[in-house]
């Protein structure tokens, strides 16, 4: 970017907002701000080039033309003091094929959502070049030539009041640049308008009407309607998943003709309207759209077919969830739209990505974006877990890619984690005093939940994550040249190991307990003081056999008896991730793996327009249906089923045992760097396995 002038409406009572909707520090400030400039040139304009950035969020028109919603997600953890280093402004290419450019910017101050990162104040900065005819460039950016204006029009979230006008425009000010500004790293959101069964309606005057619009799957959507009228009218428009639950309720008044956008994103496949026409005249609400907004999924991407009409079904409705998450972020549904710190829903997600869709740079970015957050809270994270989690993300993406780039980016965070885990030690190298336990899964033991659970239900689990980071940190040490390093977390690793079967492996019993019950020092909301007794659970044991932490070769015969010969309560479709990765491990894939895939058939039963978050409900929460961290099986049944694994990275060199574990046949497409391979098995037939010249491929 050349310039960086930032700019704002000349109101000190406008100019503060909430860090996020986690901000008690500050009292909301909802606004919407129009900013506009019309630019006219002696030739046409061919393109404008332009970035922009807005805090908190932008919507950009030109020429009366949708254009994009920014900036990306910052990233950023939960709380009001959640660090920001750095900002994303985004890059736009437009064709414009006029002499005039006439921009329009509604700028939105204070979080809506959970992803709406701020710093506290509102702030505008556009700077590029419009593209003229002959060659002839000119310089576009904000300064004191733009108006701007209190956009009256929205009070509130959700909250639409087409009565209102915009207060008088007046001249923008420059305002002091507090921010850190990079380039996005992805590409620009994609935007489709959906087809829905609505028809117009005519609402008679001193009249309501009702009217319900649904599609075919749910989708990560902005509503948008038009009326005609003459005068007053309210509509309220319930959006959500499935009929019986409304996540949002959009309410539009007006007393004239109106299009109408919102401005939150909804996980929405359902849509009832209540028209109430007020006036002396007929209304009709001529249309009703939805805009389907999610990362851009072009490319050769990946598939998976087989004999089985009820695996199919349950790969493709995690796809499509994958899908709709896929937005600035790893979103963990466009219901709740959380930030950063639910990295273990990233990490489900990116690996189903690796098998479903060609462009890794949204993970790429994540992975980014998480490390610049833990470097500054120096490893802190709300769910710690889902720290140790992320090293494991950044393993499996370096595995895929060998971007050396990013993992020297990224890995002062893994250090920082580790940093952080050592601070809770003592000397057996066992983790006893850490920030929390947090996050297990959304299960009840009792009166306690494995979301924030006791140390003696979370110890174990904790430092399962623990040494498995420690394994792939050292791994990842080598492959940066730091060979005392890598010994040195390997040793870690041992000691670890060693502790955790003196600690926690119950030889009566033959399995592995969840913790110690001595005292909880750092007692708060999120770590509840220590309970005493011995658990055990399906958690610690599938964990200790994936991560390779039992001894004496008994990880089969371990997480076989925690699986299925105990009365271990169930667990929910994320951890289902680990259970089937540790089956898969152990070698009982061929016994087990479908048959707990096949559980996902009553999620898809239940609903087939999007995953259900969970198959265990209890109260205090709500589920949505939209949410890929339980899609697992869309990474499991090519994975396992093809039975590649990386032996070099970038996918230079992989190694495949396919096995159709009883179907009659299975055809899967695997993106790669260099092209897609393909994967074709019938019953009684060789498996037929073609990959690109650069990959080496060897058939176990």
């Amino acid at each position: 970017m050349k310039d960086q002038k930032f700019i704002w409406i000349d109101d000190s009572t406008s100019q503060r907002c909430r860090k996020n909707i986690f901000d008690n520090s500050t009292p909301s400030n909802f606004g919407v701000y129009a900013f506009k400039r019309k630019y006219e040139f002696d030739k046409t304009i061919q393109s404008l080039d332009i970035d922009i950035f807005a805090d908190t969020k932008y919507f950009l028109y030109i020429n009366d033309k949708f254009i994009g919603i920014g900036p990306v997600c910052p990233g950023g953890d939960y709380g009001s003091a959640s660090p920001m280093p750095t900002q994303y402004y985004d890059h736009y290419d437009i064709a414009v094929n006029s002499d005039i450019a006439d921009i329009l910017v509604l700028v939105q101050l204070d979080a809506a959502v959970q992803t709406d990162m701020s710093l506290g104040r509102g702030g505008l900065m556009i700077s590029g070049t419009a593209e003229l005819s002959e060659g002839k460039k000119e310089e576009i950016s904000t300064d004191e030539s733009w108006l701007v204006c209190h956009d009256l029009r929205f009070p509130s979230v959700n909250n639409y009041d087409y009565t209102q006008n915009k207060s008088k425009w007046q001249k923008a000010v420059t305002v002091e640049n507090i921010w850190n500004l990079k380039k996005s790293q992805i590409p620009l959101l994609k935007s489709t308008k959906l087809k829905t069964d609505f028809s117009p309606i005519t609402v008679a005057p001193h009249s309501e009407q009702d009217a319900l619009i649904e599609t075919d799957k749910i989708y990560s959507a902005y509503l948008g309607l038009s009326v005609i009228a003459s005068g007053e009218f309210e509509i309220e428009a319930c959006t959500g998943e499935v009929p019986q639950k409304t996540l949002q309720v959009h309410k539009i008044t007006g007393n004239e003709s109106i299009t109408h956008r919102s401005l939150v994103m909804s996980s929405v496949s359902v849509c009832r309207l209540h028209v109430k026409n007020l006036s002396d005249t007929p209304l009709t609400v001529s249309d009703v759209t939805l805009t389907y907004t999610r990362y851009p999924e072009d490319g050769n991407n990946g598939s998976f077919s087989c004999s089985d009409k009820e695996l199919n079904d349950i790969y493709e409705l995690g796809r499509h969830t994958l899908e709709i998450c896929r937005q600035s972020i790893h979103l963990d549904s466009p219901a709740h739209q959380e930030n950063m710190g639910c990295s273990g829903d990233y990490f489900i997600e990116s690996l189903i990505e690796y098998f479903a869709f060609e462009d890794t740079r949204l993970t790429r970015f994540d992975i980014m974006r998480i490390a610049d957050y833990l470097k500054m809270s120096k490893g802190y994270m709300f769910h710690t877990t889902y720290s140790l989690i992320w090293i494991e993300m950044l393993y499996e993406y370096y595995m895929h890619t060998a971007d050396i780039e990013i993992l020297e980016y990224a890995f002062d965070g893994v250090m920082f984690v580790l940093d952080k885990m050592k601070d809770g030690r003592d000397e057996t190298h066992i983790i006893q005093n850490p920030v929390s336990y947090m996050f297990l899964d959304w299960t009840w033991n009792g009166e306690y939940n494995r979301h924030h659970p006791p140390k003696a239900m979370g110890q174990a689990p904790l430092n399962a994550f623990y040494y498995n980071a420690l394994i792939l940190a050292s791994e990842l040490s080598g492959y940066l040249n730091k060979p005392e390093l890598k010994e040195k977390l390997s040793a870690e690793a041992s000691y670890v190991k060693k502790s955790f079967n003196d600690l926690f492996y119950d030889e009566e019993k033959g399995l592995y307990f969840d913790g110690l019950d001595d005292e909880t020092k750092n007692v708060f909301d999120f770590m509840p003081a220590n309970i005493k007794g011995r658990y055990f659970s399906k958690y610690t044991n599938a964990l200790a056999a994936l991560y390779g932490l039992c001894d004496d070769g008994k990880d089969a015969q371990i997480l076989e008896k925690a699986l299925y010969k105990s009365d271990f309560s169930d667990v929910q479709p994320y951890f289902m991730h680990f259970i089937l990765e540790a089956i898969y491990k152990c070698g009982l894939f061929a016994k087990y793996g479908l048959s707990e895939i096949r559980r996902w058939t009553e999620l898809v039963k239940e609903c087939n327009k999007g995953m259900k978050e969970a198959w265990i409900t209890y109260g205090g929460y709500g589920f949505d249906y939209s949410h890929a961290w339980g899609a697992t099986p869309t990474y499991q049944l090519p994975s396992k089923i093809s039975g590649m694994k990386i032996l070099e990275a970038g996918m230079k060199k992989l190694e495949f045992s396919p096995d159709l574990f009883g179907l009659e046949s299975a055809d899967i497409t695997i993106p790669t760097p260099y092209g897609i391979i393909t994967v074709s098995m019938s019953e009684n037939n060789k498996p037929i396995i073609k990959a690109p010249s650069e990959i080496e491929i060897v058939l176990k």
